[in-house]
This record gives C-alpha cells, sequence and structure tokens, in this order.
C-alpha cells in the first residue's frame, strides 16, 4: 500500500514513503546505510531473547522488525508513533512476516508514554527526538517504562553547523553543500528559494536544538547511568539524477523542491534553476555531510535511596 492510497495520510507517512527516498527512485545506497545503522543500534541495545523492545517513532518498523530474530519467539516489540497511517503499513508487514503475535502499536508521542512503569526492556529510537522539542521528558518517559537495568539504545542526527566549510552554500535543495561560485549564476533564485522555505525552517527548529553533549548532559539529568554518546560523521560525493533531486525532501516539514518552485518561480525562472543544477547534480558538483549521535545508557539496578536533607 502507497501511502497516497489511504486518506489518513500525514506528512510523516508521506516523506517516509514518498519524497525522503525520491517515491523511491536511487534508494539502494541509502537503505544499506540504515540497515547499518540500525544493526549497529541494536547491538549496542544488546538484545537478547525473551525480552520487550519498545521502538519509539517506529515508522513502518524498520528497526522493531530487524530485532524479532535477536528476540526469538517469546520476545515483544512495541511499535509506537504519532502518524496512524505509518502504523497501519507496520501492521501490514507484521502480518507479512507471520509476527502480529509478538507486536503491539501504540499511537503515541515520544513525550506521553501510554505504557506502564518498568514495563519494557529496552528503547530504542531513529531520528526522532530531533523533531521533539521538550526532549528532556522524552528521556524522562524512557526511563519511567524501562525496567531496572535496562537500557535506551538511540540514533539521533544532530545539527553541527561546522559540517559546512567557508565558501559553501545549500541551495535549499537536495541534501549537499555547492561552492558559492557554483552557485553564484542562479543566487537571485537561490536567495528567493530559501525565504520560500522559513515556515518550514521554523517547523525544523527543534532539529538545531540539541547537539552531542546535549544528549549526554540530558541523560545524566534524568538520572541514566554509564551513558555512552557516540558522535558519528560521514561525508560522500552526491550524484544523483535530476527527477530525484526535484521530488525529495530533506525532512517531513520540508515540501520537495517541485511542490515548492511551483509556488514561487514562473515557468522560465524554474527551468533556469534546472538547468544550472542539473549539471552540478549528475556531475558530483556538491558534498553532502552528516552528523548523527548514537545515545546508550542503562537505568540503575538499584533505586536511588531517597534523600535525608533536612
Amino acid at each position: 500500500m502507497q501511502a497516497g492510497d489511504t486518506p489518513k495520510n500525514d506528512k510523516w507517512s508521506k516523506w517516509l514513503v514518498q519524497t525522503r527516498f525520491a517515491n523511491g527512485k536511487d534508494t539502494e545506497g541509502a537503505l544499506e546505510v540504515l540497515k547499518r545503522l540500525r544493526d549497529s543500534l541494536l547491538e549496542k541495545a544488546r538484545v537478547k531473547e525473551g525480552m520487550t523492545l519498545l521502538d519509539v517513532g517506529a515508522g513502518d518498523g524498520f528497526v522493531a522488525f530487524g530485532a524479532l530474530n535477536k528476540l526469538g519467539p517469546t520476545g515483544k516489540v512495541i511499535l509506537v508513533d504519532i502518524s496512524e497511517p505509518l502504523l497501519e503499513r507496520a501492521r501490514e508487514a507484521a502480518g507479512q512476516m507471520d509476527a502480529l503475535q509478538q507486536c503491539t502499536f501504540v499511537k503515541a508521542r515520544a513525550e506521553d508514554l501510554p505504557l506502564r512503569d518498568e514495563s519494557v526492556d529496552i528503547v530504542t529510537t531513529r531520528s526522532v527526538l530531533i523533531y521533539v522539542d521538550d526532549k528532556a521528558r522524552a528521556l524522562r518517559e524512557f526511563y519511567r517504562v524501562l525496567r531496572r537495568g535496562g537500557r535506551i539504545a538511540l540514533f539521533e542526527t544532530v545539527h553541527l553547523p561546522t559540517l559546512q566549510r567557508a565558501g559553501e552554500k545549500w541551495p535549499g535543495v537536495g541534501w549537499a553543500w555547492y561552492s558559492s561560485e557554483a552557485l553564484e549564476p542562479i543566487s537571485d533564485l537561490i536567495a528567493r528559494y530559501m525565504a520560500g522555505l522559513a515556515p518550514a525552517i521554523r517547523a525544523s527548529a527543534s532539529i538545531a536544538r540539541s547537539d552531542h553533549c546535549d544528549y549526554l548532559h540530558l541523560c545524566e539529568d534524568v538520572g541514566f547511568a554509564d551513558i555512552e554518546v557516540q558522535l558519528h560523521l560521514s561525508s560522500q560525493k552526491i550524484k544523483s539524477t535530476l527527477e530525484t533531486f526535484m521530488n525529495q525532501s530533506p525532512n517531513p516539514h520540508f515540501p520537495t523542491p517541485a511542490e515548492q518552485m511551483d509556488k514561487i518561480f514562473t515557468p522560465e525562472e524554474r527551468q533556469r534553476f534546472l538547468d544550472h543544477m542539473r549539471r552540478l547534480v549528475e556531475q558530483e558538483g556538491g558534498v553532502a555531510r552528516w552528523g548523527g549521535v548514537y545515545i546508550c545508557a542503562q537505568k540503575p539496578t538499584i533505586s536511588p535511596e531517597p534523600s535525608t536533607d533536612g
């Protein structure tokens, strides 16, 4: 089932299914990266047979279903997401895998989990807290639902302005930075395009609110022990097709370039923008750099002693 097949389609399901990878085009390399990330995350989670794993922001079940083999026939996964269309996709996938009996699907936010205290062994996320304004509240919820000795194993994208080098510019589309010199012939169009993205940039503000050190401090404040925060940086030359370039968005808050250009450019301006970007996009003219953190920690096995001060 495609996201567009349901009247309950929302921006989260649209992005995950359609615009994240431009309707499934040129996805092989990206999926391999995601698989490696997921496998590393589950290894850090120390998944064992019979455990209950809670995947917050589960989407279509990519991480949760990847854990099933490690959890064995008696293990359970709880998939939490705010998007009903994505939960429905996950239900269908679980049915196709004959795994429904091991899965529970819950519509909820990370900051308000409708689960009992100390009811799960592991909490995982993959680029979820970046969309949560109150990250401390979400982490407190993770702590609350974990059993003593339980673990969080999270992967979150982080915004690092220093990844951009001097003399580079993001044209507002795609994933890459290009040299300012290469973009100069269409700088007037880029300025208008970026101005039109102001609402999407404001909606994405939570992404820029925490770096790797912030997550370390937040976990300390919540009460987690044995905290490890590992910064992951990557860089690669971007070579794509103009079709992919036009139908891909960086996160659920952003329109695709095709959608945005239709709003702000005349047909002539649109063509001038695309004619210039085609060469850069299709000939490895840009560099995509990306930062993320693995956040692993344990809920102490012994409750802290009540304070006797005063």
